[in-house]
């Protein structure tokens, strides 16, 4: 029992990019971003007041973070409309890299040799994607060098957000903090929405009923599903397990993105997915040895 939810959280979460893909070829960026989110916080609604939760005062902290993961959520809507479904995926296994980088000079904690190691081995896997899509601009494969950029700088907000949200755990459950997460992401990109449908309606012109089914298996699927999912694993099992949950949504994303949007495993992209995947796992070890 336990296997097959480790393997649906896996495959749920890697559906995720590809989805949003999906989405942004359709719909504004933006609008993705709203759709994803507000549906996503009408459906944990109902489940956060069935617990007979009130929602407690939001504190700067609070909403600091809630932007943190807001931002995040909104440059990688942009970004992934430029660079390809397993570029993205990959790079944002550097989160564990910045996680570890961002805790040392933020909450100071301590970096171990081999977490220094596997932050140098990272970065280099990042430089070599960053340098084979400034030259290739193959966005079929490492992507553009616009896309490998935005993704990164998204990378570097969500390393934050974690890094953040570690404290006020203690204040607020998870489920509380996703609901503020959801709603804030919701009106954020609503804000930003609002100025683009000014101008843009014209894909209401060719919307099918496919378009509506990816846009609810995006906020439904990989949103609420898979936050439960992990949520569950989270509690049932090691924080090594947890981690590699996301490693194997990186494959089922990259398979995805093979399958169905016709990327390609150049030798450039696979060399900087080992150095990637290499150096977020060793530096990822220390908390592996801390949460397990």
């Amino acid at each position: 029992m336990t296997f097959l939810l480790i393997f649906l959280a896996a495959l749920v979460g890697g559906t995720n990019t590809p989805l949003v893909k999906l989405n942004v070829s359709i719909f504004p960026p933006a609008l993705v971003a709203f759709l994803r989110f507000f549906i996503a916080f009408l459906i944990i609604l109902p489940l956060f007041f069935s617990k007979k939760k009130k929602f407690k005062k939001p504190t700067i902290n609070l909403l600091v973070i809630n932007s943190l993961f807001a931002g995040n959520i909104l440059i990688f809507v942009y970004a992934v409309s430029k660079t390809s479904i397993i570029a993205a995926q990959v790079l944002y296994l550097l989160a564990s890299v910045f996680v570890a980088l961002f805790g040392y000079l933020i909450l100071r904690e301590k970096l171990t040799r081999i977490q220094i190691i596997g932050l140098s081995i990272a970065i280099s896997g990042l430089l070599v994607l960053i340098a084979s899509a400034a030259t290739t601009n193959d966005i079929k494969s490492t992507g553009s060098l616009v896309g490998n950029l935005l993704t990164f700088i998204a990378v570097i907000d969500w390393s934050l957000y974690v890094v953040f949200s570690r404290k006020l755990s203690r204040q607020f459950s998870p489920l509380e903090i996703t609901v503020y997460n959801f709603g804030m992401t919701a009106l954020l990109s609503l804000i930003f929405l609002l100025p683009a449908l000014k101008y843009n309606l014209t894909f209401l012109n060719n919307l099918a009923l496919a378009d509506i089914s990816s846009v609810l298996a995006m906020a439904f699927l990989s949103t609420v599903v898979f936050f439960f999912l992990y949520q569950w694993i989270v509690k049932h099992t090691s924080a090594f397990i947890s981690t590699m949950v996301n490693y194997l949504a990186t494959a089922f994303a990259a398979i995805a993105g093979i399958i169905f949007f016709h990327e390609s495993l150049t030798f450039y992209l696979f060399v900087g997915i080992v150095l990637i995947v290499f150096g977020a796992y060793l530096s990822a070890v220390k908390n592996f040895k801390l949460l397990s």
